[in-house]
């Protein structure tokens, strides 16, 4: 059942590959999202809804227009068979192998391995999956364009901020019983959702499992994520007196950091270097 699972979620996959194919060719040219409907790039035709069911329709039609026999470019079916990929692999790392090592998921290892996945289960893979497809869809606009459009990066973190606060630390553990420092020693924290609060001891005021503590942490990653950037940005401009780095980039890591916290995006950021 679990691999039935897996399944689901590449379909799941494949169906948001579907619409960030459809936000890739509009947002960039600042074209509407909701009218007109999906058309033919070629002969502006309308899609029907059979006509538009992810990878299966591209392999009836041959890959060509239903109407005016235009080709439609490979890049559509190629992005919804990676995007199923992406959520098929997210799946069974995070929920099956528990690769976040959240004590959660320990405890239901079980009923995962069975093929029950709980509620807050399905919590964590859905935060994590809308990153995923809003990181892939900038990163196909910045591939094509060369720039991030603006409108993904401020929705993408407003969801994230949405999320940090419907699933606050330590989410999806239960919050009793949290350690308590030793002196300057900081105590090894429960791994939730998001991987650390916003900063620990706790603050009477921001209690665990609040949403005011969930706000704060996603607001302190967008924060971190946007300075950090715009730091590396505002630096190498005044030692060159040239430009090394857009502004989409620093967009970018503001919505990273409203979903996963200031900790790892700071970290993020160094590491991606190398590569």
């Amino acid at each position: 059942m679990f691999y039935i699972w897996i399944a689901l979620a590449f379909l799941l996959g494949a169906c948001a590959g579907e619409v960030i194919n459809y936000c890739f060719y509009r947002l960039p040219l600042e074209k509407s999202l909701f009218w007109p409907g999906p058309r033919c790039g070629r002969c502006l035709h309308p899609i029907r809804w059979f006509d538009n069911v992810p990878l299966l329709s591209y392999a009836l039609l041959r890959g060509r227009c239903r109407n005016c026999h235009g080709r439609i470019p490979l890049r559509y079916p190629v992005v919804e068979l990676l995007t199923g990929l992406l959520f098929a692999a997210l799946f069974y790392v995070e929920i099956g192998q528990n690769i976040l090592g959240l004590p959660y998921l320990e405890r239901h290892a079980a009923d995962i391995a069975a093929g029950n996945i709980p509620a807050a289960a399905w919590a964590v893979f859905g935060c994590h999956a809308i990153l995923v497809s809003f990181l892939l869809l900038t990163s196909l606009c910045d591939l094509d364009d060369m720039a991030i459009p603006m409108p993904i990066t401020i929705t993408g973190t407003l969801i994230g901020l949405m999320c940090s606060a419907l699933f606050p630390w330590p989410f999806p553990g239960a919050e009793r019983s949290l350690p308590q420092p030793v002196g300057f020693v900081p105590p090894p924290l429960p791994t939730g959702l998001y991987p650390w609060p916003v900063w620990y001891p706790l603050p009477a005021w921001l209690p665990p499992g609040s949403w005011q503590l969930g706000l704060a942490t996603g607001l302190a990653g967008a924060f971190a994520g946007m300075m950090v950037m715009r730091l590396v940005r505002f630096t190498y401009g005044t030692a060159r007196g040239i430009e090394g780095l857009g502004v989409g980039d620093a967009d970018l890591m503001m919505m990273a950091g409203a979903f996963v916290g200031w900790q790892p995006v700071v970290l993020s950021c160094f590491v991606a270097a190398f590569p």
